[in-house]
């Protein structure tokens, strides 16, 4: 029996590309389905059919505006239509991965047997999945499924194609709301008329988990294709990096619009960014930045509420809630190392010394964890013997800024409260003395023209960071701390990823504790190297 691999795609890049490859090196017949309605898309001579609205239209389908990503089943009827005489159509998507050694081995398992319908998680639904009311009308018995990797026999396309058409109403907001996603229709439609449907793991045992194959939180590329081939298929799969960025975007766009449209939410989607943070948990290169999301909820809380996400819940949250309290959360000795806040503006212009004070702290969130990789150091509260750091999606690009206490003023969401004699735990000393060099500088525009041109020589400066500013401004302050904690909390605003600060002659106020955590420190006031005896 002839099996055509179908990649359903939309765009050209390197992951479909290498995706289709890989099919291709793999088994004879696959082909791209590219939905071209946003225009042509170019996959350098590779097999492809391409679809817009006009196709759709032609072959009597609904244009949804998100079939793309709401109805994968229309890939089998555009390529079975332009690629008949094939028994069986294998559809899969680029951000799937199956991690094997021996690709051509599970295609011959995926693609044996004679079912009509072979998909992952497929069983019998009820009214809690969003998706049955959609087929509510036509079918008393719902049935679902994902749909990242699926087959179907030819006949079993034909059917669909025709249950597809059959639906086709004049354009509506009521049946575009209502139209049935691929999961719900193929799965019900088949089970309903006749045809042989089997779940993955009773057509093919061993190929995937629920945790391998799953609709929602990414696996990172770079961590399955680094690590020795398990067999398993993998959804989604993509950059950790590249999946942060878009989702902070997304939120940044969510919470624009909310107050474009005169609203004051109190909380963005607290469920999409718990989904957020578990994916940066379960990836342990990025499990740092799992509290990052909580700073993508600052334009959705300007009463500074933390959404109560290492609260234990009894719906979908709570796993994520979980998972986020056993990292950051209250040690299961009940210890508390730190708490983390939502920021505001204090209400205030900040002053010329950067202080605890410029913002207005939200309730706390206990912690005994702090994401070191996306906290930046802001100041310090002497009195109440506490440091403030302030976290990042991207710390450097404000460490990159003209002035760094500036920038982390400005995008500072976020912020963690550690007392000073737990600094230990999150700075300790390093163990090889760092040769630091600062380069003194009075007037701060010329800091920053100095920064940028150190940047441009390939250097990492770093102009004003905010905690280093502000010990040395109250140099009498920082010496007062019980000596045990000076080194450490002077060292937590030393400890950035630069290697030149480019600061005013203050510094020097703290010439005698920097040489002692540095020994081989250089101090440079225009070209010449300050002598420290």
């Amino acid at each position: 029996m002839r099996t055509l691999i179908i990649l359903r795609c939309h765009r050209a890049d390197a992951a479909t590309l290498a995706a289709y490859d890989r099919y291709a090196a793999a088994h004879e017949h696959v082909v791209l389905c590219c939905d071209e309605r946003a225009g042509p898309v170019d996959m350098g001579g590779r097999d492809k059919i391409g679809f817009d609205a006009q196709t759709l239209r032609a072959l009597g389908l609904l244009p949804h505006p998100r079939c793309g990503w709401r109805c994968g089943d229309y890939a089998y009827y555009v390529t079975h239509a332009a690629r008949p005489g094939f028994d069986f159509y294998l559809l899969t998507e680029p951000d799937v991965l199956i991690n094997t050694a021996d690709l051509q081995h599970t295609i011959a398992l995926l693609t044996a047997g004679s079912a009509d319908f072979i998909a992952a998680r497929f069983d019998v639904r009820d009214e809690r999945w969003e998706w049955a009311r959609t087929m509510r009308h036509l079918y008393a018995n719902t049935y679902g499924c994902i749909f990242p990797l699926t087959r179907l026999s030819a006949r079993a396309i034909d059917h669909l194609h025709k249950a597809r058409r059959a639906m086709l109403a004049p354009e509506s907001a009521e049946i575009l709301e209502n139209w049935p996603n691929d999961e719900v229709f193929v799965a019900t439609v088949l089970q309903n008329n006749g045809f042989t449907c089997i779940a993955l793991d009773a057509a093919a045992p061993g190929l995937a988990t629920r945790d391998s194959l799953r609709t929602n939180l990414p696996h990172d590329r770079a961590t399955l294709e680094g690590a020795p081939p398990d067999g398993l298929i993998y959804h989604p799969v993509r950059s950790m990096a590249e999946w942060f960025e878009e989702n902070s975007a997304w939120a940044a766009h969510y919470c624009a619009q909310r107050r474009g449209q005169g609203e004051s939410p109190r909380r963005v989607d607290l469920l999409h960014l718990l989904s957020l943070a578990t994916g940066c948990l379960q990836n342990a290169a990025w499990r740092d930045a799992a509290l990052a999301p909580l700073m993508l909820a600052r334009g959705a809380n300007p009463g500074g509420t933390v959404p109560p996400a290492f609260r234990d819940q009894a719906d979908k949250e709570g796993r994520a809630a979980r998972m986020l309290a056993k990292h950051f959360g209250p040690h299961r000795n009940g210890r508390v190392f730190a708490n983390a806040h939502l920021l505001a503006p204090a209400g205030r212009r900040p002053g010329p010394v950067p202080a605890v004070a410029d913002f207005s702290l939200g309730n706390a969130v206990p912690l005994f964890a702090l994401p070191h990789n996306f906290a930046l150091p802001y100041a310090v509260d002497f009195d109440a013997e506490t440091a403030l750091f302030t976290l990042h999606p991207q710390p450097a690009a404000v460490l990159a800024a003209a002035s760094v206490a500036m920038e982390q003023q400005r995008q500072a969401a976020v912020g963690v409260v550690v007392q000073l004699r737990h600094l230990p735990r999150f700075h300790p000393l390093p163990e090889a003395p760092p040769a630091l060099q600062f380069l003194l500088c009075d007037d701060s525009t010329e800091r920053a023209a100095l920064a940028a041109n150190l940047r441009d020589r390939g250097l990492r400066a770093i102009t004003d960071p905010p905690m280093l500013l502000q010990l040395a401004a109250l140099a009498p302050r920082f010496f007062a701390v019980r000596a045990q904690h000076r080194p450490y909390l002077l060292w937590s605003a030393l400890a950035l990823p630069g290697a030149v600060f480019v600061v005013a002659t203050d510094i020097l106020r703290l010439a005698t504790a920097i040489q002692a955590l540095s020994p081989a420190a250089k101090f440079i006031h225009g070209l010449t190297q300050i002598e420290m005896k």
